[in-house]
């Protein structure tokens, strides 16, 4: 409790206009978009080609600007963006820039042409009726071991499939769904009892045009005003009156293999959200919310939700979140008390083209469910954090060549010791003028139970101009401090990916795990068309 002042008032200060810094950063950084969903956009360049957590991504096809999108993920040569605004749904292909450089004039600027609360478009510039996008295809993942009990076969189809425009009537109409079969006998250790399943992700309709004066979602959906409540089946309506928008949402929980929740599990929500756009700062928008989930309408969790991101020019970004509980257990009883049970703050920050940087910090505290008597860490990604603290810098001292450093610090106080990661890179593009692209790292980890380090080369390459193919090799070796033996596991990659038109493509890749207590193979095969 004593710590919830402190990360409120990170949270808030990200959504506080201050005056931008200049820059003087010329040229942009290119990327192509690799998948893309109605809010997520995912792209061919992460930070070691200078892509960080926050960045303004502008999308085009074809000298068309689609919109804009926030980075909120990177690895190593991928990332992942929410969409700001968009006039058409993006898809494998398009091109994407990040330029930090000067303001250009207004008539040079293609995100002037975006939607803008209270503006709207040209007649000639709205997409055609039942504009389609997405992709189609089949895929198999296997998995071979020493120990049979560990193989898994699964051929699979999956389907994404964006609607933009439908009947005419500005609302968009997503699906995303996966049938998989298990020829395995996997399937029944886990607990289903069929070797076949059917996972729909998404199926939602919805309107959010950000000119227009209310918006709403119906189906599967995950609400990007209180994506603290997760997936859910439903549907939320919002008002916007200028800058402020204002709704609602009501659903029930999905069943789901891990916490075993959903059926008789509802969410509910209200929220307030501020966005506002200025020639000095690019992008700045905030959310309040109040949610509730319910088991058979006893009180299972509430809690408030707030986010905040903002761009101060080319140079400064920053974006955060947090979930604050409003009550908690004690001596066995509920009782009314405030409790931050997840935060999460990114600063980015351009100094030159040459060099960026970032600092983080996110945190997770236990969620205690009132009803289904779970006690659960607000993370499905980092189970055991409390406290983590993140920085990232990256210098390019000559073009092609990138040198990455980054380090990590965690604690909590139940834990013998804290953890932490110092780790280097150094990536080379077009190595000679021949097109191969090479890399490096070593991270060197100290965690709460292990010692160890990892070291992993990288070669890949561009054939024929449509053909993809990437070559790796990482060894991993760690030592636990109670007992003196050392583990070693070496992984040996091959991945390819080739474009047989403009609208099929193949991808195929393997792992050849070399681990001292058991060998194992890895395979995934993939067939699709995109549209």
């Amino acid at each position: 409790m004593k710590l919830l002042p402190f990360f409120l008032a990170l949270v808030l200060a990200s959504t506080i206009g201050i005056t931008p810094l200049s820059a003087q950063l010329p040229g942009p950084i290119r990327m192509t978009v690799t998948y893309a969903t109605a809010r997520q956009v995912y792209f061919d360049a992460g930070t070691e080609d200078g892509i960080s957590p926050g960045d303004t991504v502008t999308l085009s096809r074809s000298d068309t600007v689609l919109g804009r999108a926030v980075i909120t993920a990177t690895a190593s040569h991928s990332s992942v963006g929410r969409m700001l605004g968009q006039e058409m749904a993006a898809r494998i292909g398009d091109q994407a820039s990040v330029v930090r450089g000067e303001t250009a004039p207004p008539q040079a600027q293609p995100v002037a042409a975006l939607p803008v609360p209270g503006i709207s478009l040209p007649s000639e510039m709205k997409p055609h009726e039942n504009v389609l996008s997405g992709r189609v295809g089949v895929q198999y993942s296997g998995q071979w071991a020493e120990d049979s009990r560990l193989n898994i076969a699964q051929p699979s189809a999956f389907a994404y499939l964006n609607m933009q425009n439908v009947l005419g009537t500005g609302m968009m109409l997503t699906f995303n769904a996966r049938e998989y079969y298990d020829m395995s006998e996997a399937y029944a250790r886990y607990g289903d009892s069929v070797r076949s399943r059917f996972d729909v992700y998404s199926l939602r309709l919805e309107r959010d045009h950000p000119d227009d004066w209310f918006g709403f979602s119906a189906g599967r959906i995950a609400s990007r005003y209180v994506s603290g409540l997760g997936t859910f089946d439903g549907g939320q309506i919002f008002i916007r009156q200028g800058a402020f928008t204002t709704g609602v949402l009501l659903g029930r929980g999905i069943q789901g293999r891990a916490l075993g929740l959903g059926g008789d599990e509802t969410n509910a929500a209200a929220f307030v959200g501020f966005r506002r756009n200025a020639p000095d700062l690019w992008n700045y928008e905030a959310t309040v919310a109040y949610a509730r989930q319910t088991v058979h309408g006893n009180l299972d969790r509430s809690f408030m939700y707030l986010q905040g991101y903002s761009s101060f020019g080319p140079s400064l970004s920053m974006f955060g979140n947090a979930e604050v509980d409003l009550n908690d257990i004690r001596n066995g009883q509920r009782v009314s008390r405030l409790r931050l049970s997840n935060a999460l703050f990114y600063v980015n920050y351009y100094p030159e083209r040459w060099l960026s940087a970032s600092l983080g910090y996110d945190g997770t505290r236990s969620v205690y469910l009132f009803e289904t008597m779970k006690n659960i860490p607000d993370s499905l990604f980092k189970e055991s954090l409390r406290n983590g603290f993140h920085a990232r810098a990256t210098v390019r001292p000559l073009p092609g060549i990138s040198v990455t450093g980054a380090a990590t610090f965690q604690t909590r106080a139940s834990d013998p010791r804290n953890s932490h990661t110092l780790s280097g890179s150094v990536r080379f593009s077009d190595v000679f003028g021949t097109g191969f692209y090479a890399g490096a790292s070593y991270t060197s980890i100290t965690g709460v139970y292990l010692d160890g380090f990892d070291i992993a080369y990288e070669l890949e390459r561009l054939l024929f101009g449509k053909a993809d193919m990437l070559l790796r090799y990482d060894i991993y070796a760690y030592s636990l401090t109670t007992i003196s033996h050392a583990y070693r596991t070496q992984t040996i990659t091959a991945k390819f990916n080739w474009r047989f038109s403009r609208s099929m493509y193949g991808s195929a890749g393997g792992d050849y795990i070399i681990d001292d207590t058991m060998n194992s193979t890895r395979i995934f095969l993939e067939l699709g068309v995109w549209f």
